[in-house]
């Protein structure tokens, strides 16, 4: 079996495994990037791309039912589901090859096979026909996740995960979604909009759990209008598959009943994903995830962890930053600490929703005595060129002192993030922040509506 040597291994070519390897690289370091499957990882194959595609397309469909708001006649959209598959892989397939591209621009081996552990230390590449032994000075465990099925027998037909609905052959016409988080409610919307009868079914007692109360019912309300059937308070029991349909037996509050539909969609999260590569050899500490410090170091002192196999949140976006940063600490160099209560929070319905920092709620529990602005999308110019003026952007600030949160839902809100990660970021003071001139007319001009409401001289929206 042939050795190799490098100054940084990293298992796993996934979004936290791939910004590694090329920050690594271009600070001089020698490095192994193993993959058994396709570089990119969940995001690029089984997750924010795909999924963003398809509900382009159903951005598209909801366009052409008003567009007789725009002075178009009115017309009926025809959904092309093996079209719209195609189309979506085009997208996957382009974004690909780009990645390749760049990373052949590195000086990085890049190894396309099963990485195992082993008790020496190093790690056993098996290659398609041969395999290898690789040491390094440092390793990076880079892994990612897998759907969380709670113990449900997914047989990828009736009971489904989000690896299976980006690869559905046809239009069900029937889904029951078990989860009101991100991924339930974005597969929620893109369906509704296809035509397909929703059912969201949620334990807690609000979907989006995790937002700003007040963001979390305004999106209830808007995928309700929309015809989403959303149980909130509410226990899946049992589930029953018969002739192709699923049978779920539900409690709502204390009433049960019983659902049914073509599919049940299982969207309760990710698991980390450590078996399968000896991670025990290694001793190194696990709970449902790797055991990290601050450093992102592990229990072992050469080998570091990032992404979805990490206890942080779970974002592409967490990952590169991730990666980036244990990249030049292997290096050398003095990286910024990674503030993870400043991690940029999207979600892709229809509105959208983005979010950074503290909560109301979360700030009055810190005692910060917040003070609390609101702006609505129904008085900014844009939003209603755009006959899309559902939603607002909420500013939390310190009294007397830095903005602590926005929180935002409404149309292309996501694109409004960067100006919100500055703001955050910087603890700009609003005082600071009504000094900058926002063009007119864009949606981002919601955000300097706030700060002004904030400082009591709001512009377009009374006091």
């Amino acid at each position: 079996m042939n050795e190799s040597s490098y100054d940084l291994a990293i298992l796993g070519g996934g979004t936290g495994g791939y910004s590694a390897a090329i920050r690594a690289s271009e600070l001089g370091l020698k490095v192994a990037l193993i993959e058994k499957d396709k570089l990119g990882g969940v995001c690029l194959h089984r997750g924010c791309i795909p999924t963003k595609s398809l509900l382009r397309t159903a951005e598209s469909i909801e366009d052409i039912k008003r567009a007789d708001k725009f002075g178009v006649e009115p017309l009926t959209p025809k959904l092309n589901w093996k079209k719209m598959m195609s189309s979506k892989e085009n997208v996957v397939d382009q974004l690909f090859k780009g990645l390749n591209t760049v990373l052949a621009s590195h000086d990085i081996d890049i190894l396309k096979g099963v990485g195992d552990l082993l008790e020496n230390g190093n790690i056993k590449v098996t290659l398609s026909k041969t395999s290898k032994e690789i040491s390094a000075d440092n390793y990076i465990l880079a892994t990612g996740s897998r759907p969380n099925t709670l113990d449900f027998e997914v047989d990828g037909k009736t009971i489904i995960t989000s690896d299976h609905a980006l690869r559905l052959d046809e239009k069900p016409r029937s889904v029951i979604i078990l989860g009101g988080g991100a991924i339930g409610l974005e597969f929620a919307y893109m369906w509704a909009s296809f035509g397909i009868e929703v059912t969201v079914v949620e334990v807690l007692p609000r979907i989006i759990a995790t937002e700003d109360t007040e963001i979390s019912n305004k999106l209830e309300q808007a995928l309700t209008k929309k015809g989403i059937n959303i149980l909130t308070n509410t226990l899946l029991e049992s589930i029953d598959k018969n002739k192709g349909k699923v049978k779920a037996k539900i409690n709502n509050e204390g009433e049960t009943r019983t659902i049914e539909a073509d599919k049940l969609f299982i969207a309760v999260g990710r698991k980390a994903v450590l078996d399968g590569y000896g991670i025990e050899k290694w001793k190194i500490r696990t709970n449902s995830f790797i055991d990290v410090d601050k450093d992102l170091r592990t229990s072992n002192p050469h080998v570091y962890a990032v992404g979805d196999v990490i206890d942080t949140p779970q974002f592409a976006h967490m990952a590169f930053a991730e990666g980036i940063y244990v990249a030049e600490h292997i290096a050398g160099e003095d990286p910024a600490p990674i503030d993870y209560g400043l991690i940029p929070r999207c979600i892709y319905t229809h509105p959208e929703i983005a979010a950074v920092g503290l909560s109301e709620d979360e700030a009055i529990e810190k005692g910060l005595e917040p003070i609390v602005s609101k702006f609505p999308f129904i008085a900014n110019s844009k939003a209603t060129i755009l006959r899309d003026t559902d939603g607002l952007v909420k500013i939390i600030a310190s009294k007397k002192g830095p903005i602590l949160g926005i929180h935002m839902i409404g149309p292309k809100v996501t694109e409004l993030m960067a100006e919100a990660m500055l703001i955050t970021s910087w603890e700009a003071f609003p005082e600071e922040l009504a000094d900058i001139i926002h063009p007119h007319p864009t949606l981002s001009e919601t955000i300097s509506e706030a700060t002004y409401k904030l400082l009591g001289k709001p512009l377009n929206i009374s006091a």
